[in-house]
């Protein structure tokens, strides 16, 4: 898998492309609306498909309250999935090797980095997930390889914009976990960790016999990961006193607490809003046709007139609370509002958590709880929701963990949530979907060979902005009318029509 910064779409040098949709697939929603809707499963493959969408939204919405700056300094993430293993291959939640999942996810990054070379350091990293599920799969029973994913500390000073979308957050690293419970069961976990800094990290890692390079580039170290005798139990108590000592190490003696755990002792409420908005918002996005549930929150948003609403969120829920038809834009922004909302409600206990912190410390998580606002009519649930967005937006409010956010505050220079998980997570955070890197994705921006040109070929006044569509087949294609560019996913391409009318006139007139 070579490392690629060539872009073969440029031709001119003012390569400027926006990634908004690189690594944010619909599939997993797409998929809970399809069975929403045409309800063509059985009962075994519905509730694999509602449990799918219920932990993606689950994880994700842990993650996001792990960055807040408010509680980052005492809250770390804890996530462990398991799954099956057959024929000696790990599997995702649909079957497929995870193996396979990785490899699709390398080519949708090579792509995206021919496209945009400040992203070839996210072909690195695809690399070295797939490096370890090839290791993970070679596990014996009673084995565990751990695993240290840095943040890609010169990404985020160079390219701060690109790498915080894609959901890195700086000085926040995740110890990942694999253990081979049985020939057919492995639980994958990883750890956040926070002030994650490479000096310190070195010494304490080569204790446990991880000795990684001096020249290593940061966005390799999951290569260097450990195999070792240990049960998944065994692995897990690994992790936490990995962390604990890491924190020893840096200075940071204050008690930390489990983000997961509080999410999951308000399971119910998490739940309820789930099922309230997530089974209309994909039955949308499924047929592609709004409804009354998403359209009247929508509405509803719009009535709180919220000063510092991000332009282009506030213009796709005026096109969701007054038309019919709904686009896949729509549905990116529509779960971006869904989660900030949810996570705005969790952060309320979260709030009495850190005030009892400071005054004289505090149990445990879970003894903390939202406001028990749940048994509640749908116009009560949309002010709620909507309640919620005007004050995290006027707050200034802003979460990561996740790639592909659609940024609701118009003040905020960081972007955060995703339908897709935390890249840094166990198996690149693609364990539960194993679509990721193989959907439909956009790029815009003038990075094609017709875009210094007019479409009959005469030089254009300034450079022409195209959007280029990657399908399924992993072919990008220039939608710009009378182009039809393409580039697959090995870098071949073809310059399309305006490109050769342009070359044409050029030899004509003798240049």
């Amino acid at each position: 898998m070579a490392v690629t910064a060539e872009a073969p779409f440029q031709e001119a040098p003012w390569v400027n492309i926006s990634q908004e949709q690189y690594a944010h697939s619909l599939s997993t929603i797409r998929r809970l609306g399809r069975m929403a809707v045409e309800g063509e499963m059985d009962f075994g493959e519905a509730e694999m498909i509602t449990e799918l969408a219920f932990a993606d939204f689950n994880t994700a919405i842990a993650e996001m309250l792990k960055t807040d700056p408010e509680f980052r300094q005492f809250l770390d993430v804890n996530n462990r999935r398991t799954h099956s293993v057959i024929d000696g291959m790990v599997r995702a939640a649909d079957g497929t090797p995870m193996v396979e999942v990785l490899f699709n996810g390398v080519g949708s990054s090579e792509q995206a980095a021919r496209l945009d070379p400040t992203l070839k350091a996210q072909v690195l990293r695809d690399a070295c997930d797939v490096d370890v599920a090839m290791r993970v799969d070679r596990l014996l029973p009673g084995q565990t390889l751990w695993a240290l994913s840095m943040d890609p500390k010169d990404e985020l000073a160079e390219h701060s914009e690109a790498y915080k979308k894609l959901g890195y957050k700086e000085g926040l690293a995740y110890i990942q976990t694999y253990s081979k419970v049985d020939e057919n069961t492995l639980v994958a976990s990883s750890y956040s960790v926070d002030m994650s800094d490479e000096a310190s990290w070195r010494p304490l890692l080569a204790q446990h016999g991880m000795d990684i390079p001096e020249e290593a580039s940061l966005n390799s170290w999951l290569h260097f990961g450990v195999e070792t005798t240990a049960t998944a139990e065994e692995a897990h108590q690994f992790a936490q006193q990995l962390r604990t000592d890491y924190y020893a190490q840096v200075g940071d003696t204050e008690q930390r607490y489990s983000v997961n755990e509080y999410v999951e002792h308000n399971q119910e409420a998490v739940r309820k809003l789930f099922e309230a908005y997530y089974v209309p918002l994909a039955s949308a996005v499924h047929t592609g046709r709004n409804n009354e549930t998403i359209e009247q929150l929508a509405a509803t948003i719009l009535t709180k007139n919220i000063s510092d609403l991000n332009a282009g969120v506030k213009q796709q829920l005026i096109r969701v609370a007054n038309g019919s038809s709904f686009k896949d834009d729509a549905g990116r922004v529509m779960d971006s509002v869904i989660r900030y909302a949810v996570v705005e409600q969790l952060r309320k206990g979260l709030t009495a958590m850190r005030q009892d912190h400071i005054s004289h410390g505090f149990g445990r998580a879970g003894d903390y709880m939202p406001p028990p606002n749940y048994a509640f009519n749908p116009m009560n649930m949309h002010n709620i929701m909507a309640d919620n967005i005007q004050a995290g937006v006027a707050a200034g409010r802003s979460y990561g963990g996740c790639p592909g956010n659609i940024e609701l505050n118009a003040r905020a220079q960081e972007d955060s949530n995703s339908l897709n998980p935390n890249s840094q997570d166990a198996y690149g955070g693609k364990g539960s979907n194993s679509e990721a890197g193989t959907v439909e994705c956009e790029y815009s921006g003038t990075f094609c060979y017709c875009c210094p040109y007019n479409r009959d070929g005469t030089p254009a006044a300034e450079p022409v902005v195209i959007t280029a569509r990657r399908g399924v087949d992993g072919i990008a294609r220039c939608l710009r009318s009378g182009c039809g560019a393409t580039l697959d996913s090995k870098g071949h391409a073809t310059k399309g029509k305006i490109y050769a009318k342009a070359m044409l006139m050029k030899t004509q007139s003798g240049i």
